[in-house]
């Protein structure tokens, strides 16, 4: 059984330049899949970024990191589902703003426990709402909720890249 360590995200000099390449948002939180390769110990440069807020108040925080990395922020999908896409060889950052959600129902609408676990930029906390670092632990893939699964199919279809 690996013991996971969250000073490895508390130490990640790519979180602490992200971090200050936004200015500093209040309440900004990397989810998902980052965590968990970090917790790992794989390396990962794939960042998803929640942001309390909508997108108009999560652009400058984008605008800033774009700007910072010598490229555009790009924002993509349609109201209420609209995301920050900023992209550079060495980065690929998406910056979710929140909009009416909470961490909590951010956290719960995801696929795989082990891909909601959440780290506050930039010293922490690691939040483990659903029992992932366990499942990491024991290399278990288990769903947070059948429902979640039915809503998004293609989910489904990552379990068996995760397992591998």
């Amino acid at each position: 059984m690996t013991s996971i360590d969250p000073s490895i995200l508390r130490d990640d000099p790519l979180l602490h330049r992200v971090w200050d390449r936004l200015g500093r948002p209040p309440r900004c939180r990397v989810v998902g899949g980052f965590v968990r390769d970090r917790l790992l110990g794989r390396p990962s440069h794939d960042l998803d970024l929640t942001i309390d807020g909508d997108d108009g108040s999560t652009a400058v925080p984008a605008e800033r990191l774009a700007t910072a990395m010598g490229v555009r922020a790009h924002l993509l999908g349609t109201p209420p589902h609209r995301i920050w896409r900023i992209e550079t060889p060495e980065l690929k950052a998406e910056l979710w703003p929140l909009g009416d959600l909470t961490h909590e129902e951010d956290i719960l609408r995801r696929d795989f426990t082990c891909n909601a676990l959440s780290w506050q930029l930039p010293e922490g906390p690691l939040v483990d709402l659903v029992d992932g670092i366990e499942d990491l632990e024991n290399r278990r893939l288990r769903a947070i909720s059948r429902s979640n699964l039915e809503d998004d199919p293609v989910r489904l279809l990552r379990g068996p890249r995760f397992l591998a």
